[in-house]
């Protein structure tokens, strides 16, 4: 959780490494040519400063700011198809592009180093709250659905099109649908 402005400034500086050694940040250039990777740089970045606002009060100043970047959070959410909400995933959030709907849902709890490329749905089960625990190190393929109560261990990677109902221990490859673990990763 971010607690502090140090929190904030590393948060973003981990969620958006991958893209800022590949261009600059020309601003109208690239949100003239509708450059995708800079749509997903200022998601990013609002949803962390909407973070950094809920969880630290600011006074009547701190209100205004947060209302200015959970606008424009919404907003891209809107336009990139993501529903991801605050306080759920870790630092280095990364996305490989946007163009199907990625969906994290409120009680999801996400570590650091989560990678999917998109069409990630970790949604509700059956009649009650999804509560799925995602470790460090993640990734997701394409087209993965996780359901219902679920932990997902450390540097996990599950395949695409899979459908997650069990738990998956840490270090390990999980594919199917259901989802079943078919190889343990080595150190």
């Amino acid at each position: 959780m971010i607690q502090s402005k140090e929190d904030l400034r590393r948060y973003i500086r981990e969620d958006n490494a991958p893209y800022l050694s590949q261009m600059k940040w020309g601003g109208l250039v690239d949100r003239i040519l509708c450059n995708e990777k800079y749509f997903i740089y200022r998601f990013k970045v609002h949803l962390r400063k909407v973070e950094y606002y809920r969880n630290v009060r600011h006074g009547v100043l701190g209100k205004a700011l947060y209302l200015y970047h959970f606008l424009r959070y919404k907003r891209l959410s809107w336009k990139l198809k993501l529903v991801i909400f605050p306080n759920t995933v870790g630092p280095g959030l990364h996305f490989y592009h946007i163009g199907s709907f990625i969906h994290i849902g409120k009680h999801c709890r996400i570590g650091s180093n989560f990678t999917f490329p998109g069409g990630v749905l970790l949604g509700a089960g059956k009649g009650g709250v999804c509560q799925v625990t995602v470790g460090d190190n993640c990734y997701m393929g394409l087209n993965t659905t996780v359901l219902g109560k679920v932990n997902i261990g450390n540097n996990v990677t599950i395949g695409a099109h899979s459908l997650v109902l069990d738990d998956i221990p840490d270090n390990c490859v999980a594919v199917g649908a259901p989802a079943r673990v078919i190889k343990h990763k080595t150190e």
